[in-house]
């Protein structure tokens, strides 16, 4: 289990962080996420902040991009639990911590400060609970809408060995496999032979189902000593996805090697997927090369706005378009994700970021060409109606919220909605 804790100002996080073992830290978001062990745990501590919507919004990242199953309020983040505002009760010493976008219970240890809950937010925690229970049982089920449209939801995995975590929690298949981690920590690229091996080990857990595979992402904040420059001086412009890997032939060729050889030996579906691309003329390039290798389906990552623009011209070179939100807003908004100074900026439900992702879906379709989301937004419960009423495809999330994004799915009506959502794109939208 990844418990994930939050202090509410930095030197509660500096001194929990003080006796943490075996720490890595990741900016994210303009938040610092320092990954280790405590007395034994595993643990992501970060500074939430004060405040309802920084504690909303680093609680969620936990629970998505980290994989968090248990949250804790730290010192004073632990008194300002009344404060968050979303749905927080507290019985005894015990908080039980609704969060109404991911429709979750998280439990926090009984160190914090005891006082009464109020009897109806005990009431709500506890439908709450009911809700997560009666998600369990659409395990195995596809995903698929009120009125009958199947919407696929799959898992975004790290490794093979999360293949589990993605089976055991309901995933369709894999939504995006990240292929980082055997490049990180190494003086020098992989071996073909090391590459196959990891992507047999994952295909062969998913015969039959869909397993989609990102080609090596390095450059920006995934910087590799022996492919990215150091002295760049702007990293999140600089040298980066497909771009690094055209100036890495071996690396390129060698990875599409591995990846046809472990698709020739297993029964998955397999699709593959170069990152930052920016229109159809790199698109072209990428599903031409990927093909020669033998590989069947081919693709891109729309993570910046010139693909939105380009999209109809891409759907016409690529066989799908998996959306990543995550760059997308950064690259919309103008902000660099590292910089703390615009973490007030990063907004992933601003207009131009949703008429982007929409933009891309509908330019699919008009193709006949399939568009997913793979980004973190697609476990937004309070955008799950909107990606529907835009046509979205499939979603794929962190394997903990395909439950509950499969019931949120399930309980939508597009032909009650989608309409409406549509035409009030922008009209409540406030900005932070």
């Amino acid at each position: 289990m990844i418990i994930g804790i939050m202090g509410a100002m930095p030197d509660e996080v500096d001194q929990l962080c003080a006796k943490l073992e075996n720490v890595t830290v990741e900016p994210y978001g303009g938040v610092e996420y320092h990954r280790g062990t405590l007395a034994g745990k595993q643990v992501v501590v970060c500074c939430a902040g004060m405040g309802k919507a920084n504690a909303a919004a680093t609680t969620q990242v936990l629970i998505t991009r980290y994989g968090a199953e248990k949250i804790i309020f730290s010192g004073i983040a632990g008194n300002m639990t009344s404060k968050i505002g979303i749905g927080d009760v507290v019985i005894g010493k015990t908080v039980l911590y609704h969060d109404a976008q991911l429709d979750m219970i998280c439990q926090n240890p009984p160190f914090l400060k005891e006082y009464t809950g109020d009897p109806a937010l005990i009431a709500a925690a506890e439908a709450a609970k009911s809700r997560a229970a009666a998600a369990k049982e659409l395990r195995g089920k596809p995903g698929a809408t009120k009125d009958g449209h199947l919407i696929p939801l799959l898992a975004n995995v790290g490794k093979p060995s999360d293949a589990a975590k993605a089976l055991e929690y309901g995933a369709e298949g894999v939504g995006l496999f990240r292929t980082e981690f055997l490049f990180i920590g190494n003086s020098e690229p992989p071996s073909v032979e090391e590459q196959t091996k990891a992507y047999t080990e994952l295909l062969s857990q998913f015969p039959g189902k869909k397993v989609v595979i990102r080609m090596l992402d390095a450059g920006a904040d995934k910087p590799l000593p022996f492919l990215t420059p150091e002295d760049e001086p702007n990293p999140a412009l600089g040298l980066r996805g497909l771009r690094t890997l055209r100036a890495h032939m071996d690396v390129l060729e060698g990875q599409l090697k591995a990846l046809a050889a472990a698709d020739a030996a297993t029964d998955a579906n397999l699709w593959v997927m170069a990152p930052m691309v920016a229109d159809q003329h790199e698109a072209d390039y990428f599903v031409k090369l990927g093909k020669s290798f033998g590989l069947k389906f081919v693709g891109a990552m729309a993570e910046v706005p010139s693909i939105a623009l380009m999209a109809d011209k891409v759907a016409d070179v690529a066989d799908f378009v998996s959306i990543g939100t995550n760059d997308l807003t950064q690259y919309t908004c103008a902000l660099d994700r590292q910089n703390a100074k615009l973490e007030p900026f990063f907004d992933p439900h601003h207009p131009a970021v949703l008429k982007a992702i929409r933009m891309t879906i509908e330019a699919g379709h008009r193709h006949g060409i399939w568009v997913g989301i793979c980004g973190e937004l697609g476990a937004d419960l309070t955008l799950t109606e909107t990606f529907l009423a835009f046509g979205v495809d499939e979603l794929s999330v962190t394997p903990r919220s395909v439950l509950p994004l499969r019931n949120a799915v399930r309980m939508t009506d597009t032909r009650e909605s989608s309409e409406r959502i549509l035409s009030d794109l922008d009209s409540d939208y406030t900005a932070r």
